[in-house]
């Protein structure tokens, strides 16, 4: 029958788990593999690309009519200011990429930590380490 009770979510009670430094630890090893195959990794063609083309960008060419560009303009202008911070080298903008991603990570994490429990907080840090997205 149909009440007006709020639903008890599951794990909302007083739990001896410390989620905290659970979510913590998947969190750095994700950060530590995902460093790990940041410096052992060979070059991709795409981190080529990006770097030629916020170089293009910084020096005052304009995407999609100076020369071809597959992503959003954002990308470049975010990418052009850093890059040069970086001395624009590869292991830079992996390590930008790597920035990006756990800060994505770690803005949905908090999310599903708080509207779905500390359990679906933590499969996104698991997919993430089986996954780390940066071949």
């Amino acid at each position: 029958m149909f009440t007006m009770e709020p639903r008890t979510q599951p794990f909302q009670k007083k739990s001896n788990i410390p989620w905290g430094i659970i979510l913590l630890v998947l969190a750095l090893s994700f950060i530590l593999l995902a460093s790990h195959r940041m410096l052992v990794a060979g070059m991709n063609t795409d981190e080529g690309f990006y770097l030629l083309c916020s170089q293009l960008f910084a020096e005052g060419l304009n995407p999609y009519s100076d020369f071809g560009f597959s992503q959003p303009p954002g990308f470049l202008w975010v990418y052009s200011r850093i890059m040069p911070l970086l001395d624009c080298s590869v292991s830079g903008i992996r390590m930008v990429n790597v920035i990006i991603i756990c800060i994505t990570l770690t803005i949905a994490s908090l999310h599903l930590y708080q509207s779905k429990g500390p359990l679906s907080s933590m499969l996104v840090w698991i997919l993430a380490i089986a996954s780390p997205g940066l071949d």
